[in-house]
């Protein structure tokens, strides 16, 4: 999975992205905080084999839990400095595992359906290839330990 087998998803992701973000504003000051939903879109058609629209709820609420994720660990990392606060909620650290919670919940759901649409003989992405090669090693594991 090399870069030119991204270059086409990249493209199309840059193409959705400055035709939502960019072109609107042309010529003025762009907000690029938005950005990172390209870069998570790219991600998930390559594992996942799909994107999310840019007003989708779901994509809007993984960024929203990806920010507070980034907030608690930031909060985390400068709380290690002044011990008495490292037990507070203050910390960060209970926020983090709420958020990491949430993410691992979408994320398997995400990977059950990516598991439910394989095809064998057509692989799409990341995940398909995975289940495939566990298979194939499971398999001729299998076939060693009978032979």
């Amino acid at each position: 999975m090399g870069k030119q087998i991204l270059e086409a998803q990249i493209h199309d992701e840059i193409e959705k992205y400055c035709g939502r973000f960019v072109d609107p504003v042309l010529g003025q000051p762009n907000d690029l905080s938005n950005l990172k939903m390209a870069t998570c879109n790219i991600t998930s058609e390559l594992v996942f084999g799909g994107r999310c629209d840019y007003d989708d709820p779901a994509l809007k609420q993984m960024m929203e839990l990806l920010d507070r994720e980034v907030a608690a660990s930031m909060r985390v990392s400068i709380m290690q400095n002044i011990p008495i606060l490292r037990s507070t909620r203050l910390s960060g650290v209970q926020e983090m595992k709420e958020c990491d919670l949430l993410i691992i919940k979408d994320m398997s759901e995400r990977l059950e359906q990516s598991r439910a649409s394989l095809d064998e003989q057509n692989p799409t992405n990341i995940f398909h290839h995975f289940l495939l090669n566990q298979r194939a090693t499971q398999e001729r594991t299998e076939a060693f330990k009978g032979g």
